[in-house]
């Protein structure tokens, strides 16, 4: 390559990038400079002080703040947006033809658990960016939210080991891989003075879209490089100028960053506007959405065919709002002067003063009561302030705000009973015609928003499948396929695999009707009313069919499952559904391929029942008779152990008066020793052998009463044996 070749090169590609950077800074600037997005800011402006109730507003007929103020437009939004959003909305993935196809459904199931997972963790800006993205629509007119792709990288590295020089040298290849389960996209609110998009008519004309952020040089430099923040630093928000104090010391200092997708080119390009010798950076196409922006078509106020620039609520009936925000001023005024007020001569002042301050009864004296009574008392002494006019001005007044009142509900389409207000002698009939004028009205920008937070919805499950983005073990966690069925753990490859490949084409992301605005519990209990009174009918169908015309099974039990999927709560249980019905399937298959064989004569199955009714009597008795003979065993067990305790006792017994009559005897001889003659001794061993014969006659009666009772038993014992064999 020649020298010239060389110092051209790099001078080529920083002319192309300054001219790429100039295009697109002309291409904002083109937008921010136009009337229509002057005009749009103003009025937002306006209108948002206005809804804040900022001191600095004046209806234009008096230059100064009123003490009492009708704020209509407060009061309109704070309704309107409960109606449009008022909770978290219920993801549903389902099959564009609802035919029978097992993996279809579970990849269904599978994108409507991940894409429901991905909004769960994160509900408080989620909800928030939505409701404020409702907000704006309500107020300036225009609202919108961004999908980002984050994750969290590490750098790996990987030598070639087939090039030692490189390794010892310390050339090694660095690879940055996303950390595991730290995939997310994050749905961030786009404040409506930072969104901008190229002029068009319609919104399938747009080529480009673009956000606005304010980055301090810390994030510049994470971002985009310590270079390019060195360059930016100067750089100052074109809106700090008409930011307050306190906006300008949060924003003013940051530099001005706009990420413009372009559709044309499908690339990302970030610039700023004071930075114009390049672009911050260039990126292609990172998420590979089918229709390229990251975005959903914004939610807009009035519009028509021949520019996307809205017309804000408040504007149409703006005029209705400025003239009864001033009749209640005027109001205000004239109660203000309502007061009890009056005049009075000089000489009784004190006198009527001190009056005025007595209790019911009490009298007080007045010292020139001559020329009290000469002025005609108290009517020629006092004078009240007369307000008779100022009263008579407050009907008419009152008439002309509820007029007015009336007008602006006709235009803006939420009337009072829609606040809880209604009229108690209106009838029922009354109302409900109300409520259709008011769900007729209503319907168009509630549908809106579910548009909003379908189509947001649908490019967050986009960005989930998109091949080369999440991890398959990120989506199975997300999905929680650890706990479904053994049968949908094996078909989750397949599954996931389809819904990489296909792109959702084969699907349709949509949110439950009225899931953002109505209460949940109510509606399940009738959905699963419903799934169940279906089912019950079709079974009892079924089960008529399979009795008397059998050949129409197979057309019943595909009714059936046609009925199971078009059913909202059917779906969790589509699959079982479908395993149950082959498997009736399969055993009608195998119950025709063997048939079972013909039925025996009548007379022959009666003969073997009463056979069989004789045995198992007998057997009865038999297992009767064994049972009491095992009872009779055990209760003679119990008698032997009882009598052989009683002579275990009865021998102790003995035993101890054996040893006390020793004792005894030892005494007395020893006592005969001492104090006792022969005779005496002869009579007491007399005494002593009669004893002795008479306990061992009573021992041995009760030795023969247990060698009988011993005996009985053993008796018994053979007659129960003999009983049982």
């Amino acid at each position: 390559m020649s020298s010239e070749e060389t110092t051209s090169g790099p001078a080529t590609t920083a002319a192309k990038s300054a001219a790429t950077a100039n295009k697109w800074i002309r291409e904002i600037n083109k937008v921010l400079s136009s009337k229509e997005y002057k005009e749009f800011t103003e009025q937002g402006d306006k209108i948002v002080k206005i809804y804040k109730n900022s001191s600095s507003y004046s209806s234009g007929r008096e230059k100064t703040p009123a003490r009492v103020r009708y704020n209509i437009l407060w009061a309109n939004v704070q309704v309107m947006k409960s109606t449009l959003y008022a909770r978290m909305p219920n993801v549903v993935v389902e099959r564009r033809h609802k035919d029978m196809d097992p993996v279809a459904r579970l990849a269904s199931q599978i994108c409507e658990r991940a894409t429901g997972f991905m909004i769960s963790t994160q509900q408080d800006s989620y909800n928030y960016a939505n409701k404020s993205a409702v907000e704006d629509r309500l107020l300036p007119g225009r609202g919108m939210v961004w999908l980002r792709y984050d994750a969290d990288f590490e750098s790996v590295q990987n030598p070639d080991t087939e090039e030692a020089e490189d390794i010892e040298d310390g050339d090694l290849e660095i690879e940055q891989i996303v950390k595991p389960n730290s995939e997310k996209v994050n749905v961030d609110y786009v404040p409506w003075r930072d969104y901008l998009e190229s002029p068009s008519r319609t919104p399938y004309e747009v080529r480009w879209k673009a956000r606005r952020s304010f980055l301090s040089k810390l994030k510049l430099k994470s971002r985009f490089g310590e270079e390019i923040a060195e360059c930016c630093e100067a750089s100052r928000s074109e809106a700090a100028d008409s930011m307050s104090n306190d906006e300008s010391k949060n924003y003013g200092t940051q530099a001005e960053v706009w990420e413009i997708w372009d559709k044309e080119t499908r690339k990302v390009y970030f610039v700023c506007l004071e930075y114009t010798d390049a672009c911050l950076d260039i990126v292609d196409d990172p998420l590979r959405l089918d229709d390229f922006f990251p975005c959903p078509y914004p939610l807009l106020a009035t519009t028509t065919t021949d520019s996307q620039w809205p017309t804000a609520d408040f504007n149409i009936y703006g005029g209705l709002a400025e003239e009864l925000d001033y009749v209640t001023k005027r109001l205000s005024s004239i109660v203000e002067c309502v007061r009890l007020v009056g005049a009075t001569a000089s000489m009784f002042h004190n006198d009527i003063k001190n009056m005025l301050q007595l209790s019911d009864g009490q009298l007080w004296p007045i010292e020139n009561w001559t020329s009290f009574v000469e002025r005609s008392g108290l009517k020629g002494a006092i004078d009240w302030l007369p307000f008779d006019q100022c009263i008579a001005a407050i009907p008419v007044l009152q008439g002309y705000q509820a007029l007015l009142l009336s007008q602006i509900r006709e235009v803006d389409g939420v009337p009072d009973f829609a606040r809880g207000v209604t009229d108690p002698n209106e009838t029922a009939k009354a109302q409900q015609l109300k409520s259709n004028w008011i769900s007729t009205k209503v319907a168009e920008k509630q549908a809106d928003v579910q548009r909003f937070v379908r189509e947001t919805i649908s490019k967050m499950a986009e960005i989930i499948f998109e091949e080369g983005l999440f991890s398959d073990e990120t989506i199975y966690l997300m999905a929680g396929v650890q706990q479904m069925s053994p049968e949908d753990q094996a078909m989750a490859p397949q599954a996931l695999q389809l819904l990489r490949s296909d792109r959702l084409r084969t699907f349709r992301v949509d949110i439950e009707t009225d899931s953002t605005i109505a209460a949940e519990d109510d509606l399940n209990k009738g959905a699963w009313a419903e799934y169940f009174e279906v089912i019950n009918q079709l079974m009892g169908s079924v089960q008529n069919v399979s009795q008397f015309r059998p050949e129409l099974m197979a057309p019943m039990l595909e009714a059936a499952k046609a009925a199971v999927r078009t059913l909202r709560s059917g779906r969790a249980v589509e699959g079982a559904f479908d395993m149950a019905i082959q498997k009736i399937e399969d055993n009608d298959k195998a119950a025709a391929e063997n048939p079972q064989p013909p039925q025996p004569d009548p007379a022959t199955i009666q003969a073997q029942a009463y056979a069989q009714d004789i045995q198992a009597k007998n057997e009865l008795k038999q297992l009767e008779m064994q049972n009491h003979a095992m009872e009779m065993q055990a209760s003679q067990q119990v008698d032997m152990q009882k009598l052989q305790f009683q002579a275990q006792e009865l021998q102790q017994k003995v035993t101890e008066a054996q040893m006390r009559y020793d004792v005894d005897m030892r005494k007395l001889e020893l006592e005969g020793q001492k104090v006792m003659n022969k005779k005496e001794m002869d009579q007491l061993m007399t005494q002593l052998d009669q004893f002795k014969a008479q306990f061992t006659a009573e021992a041995e009666k009760q030795r023969v009463e247990i060698e009988q009772y011993r005996v009985a038993m053993s008796a018994r014992e053979e007659l129960i044996e003999e009983a049982r064999l």
